[in-house]
């Protein structure tokens, strides 16, 4: 009902996954769920809610990304969006399999393996740019050290944001449009606050059974849109 609301069907989706959680008693409510972005919004699409706190793993990620798959066989995915929370060798290698485009954000600790250099953290390989500067790593690269199981092949693009902080992102395609199209992940975290303490007051809910939950959350995506 909501991808026709929105007129989304055979367009390219752009969406993000994140995770929201917060605390009832002694009940983690821990939300995984994935958005799309429409008209500079993120609009939930589909979730669930974890069994634990903490970070999804990569089961849950591939679990809840082809349920959406399933639901709609023609969806043409332009990229899937994520922050520091979604890598990993397994869940990249996922997505590069079934021809997904993503754009990851790394740590800035993580180190990285260069065709003719050793591997080193992105810190160190981008402790050269000033504020506002960004950089394209040359050629594909992967991400652990020689030593460690490294990731399929990636493109990297970083840059030093007006807080000093490094945004460094993996892609599976060209990198040039990667950071204008990775602000469209911030959607996903207005979506959240919308839902939650700038207007739905999700938090307020005393219920915890993950049935009536996720039946909340789809009246809460219809309202959204």
């Amino acid at each position: 009902m909501v991808v026709e609301l929105l007129g989304l069907s055979g367009k390219p989706w752009v969406l993000a996954i994140d995770r929201t959680n917060w605390d009832f008693g002694k009940t983690t409510i821990n939300i995984l769920m994935i958005s799309v972005a429409w008209n500079g919004m993120g609009i939930p699409l589909l979730w669930m809610l974890l069994p634990t706190s903490g970070n999804s793993n990569t089961a849950e990620r591939t679990e809840l990304l082809d349920r959406l798959r399933t639901a709609f066989p023609g969806m043409k995915i332009a990229a899937l969006m994520g922050d520091r929370e979604f890598i990993g060798d397994v869940w990249m290698a996922y997505l590069q399999r079934e021809k997904i485009p993503f754009i990851l954000r790394l740590r800035e600790n993580q180190h990285v393996l260069r065709e003719g250099y050793a591997a080193l953290p992105i810190s160190v390989i981008a402790q050269h740019l000033k504020v506002g500067d960004k950089m394209i790593v040359e050629g594909s690269c992967r991400l652990g050290r020689s030593n460690e199981t490294l990731s399929a092949p990636v493109r990297l693009v970083i840059t030093r944001l007006a807080s000093g902080e490094l945004l460094a992102l993996a892609c599976s395609g060209r990198a040039r449009h990667a950071l204008a199209r990775y602000r469209q992940r911030w959607t996903i975290e207005t979506m959240f606050g919308n839902l939650k303490t700038k207007g739905f007051a999700l938090e307020a809910t005393h219920l915890t059974n993950p049935d009536k939950l996720c039946t909340l959350l789809a009246l809460l995506a219809l309202a959204e849109r």
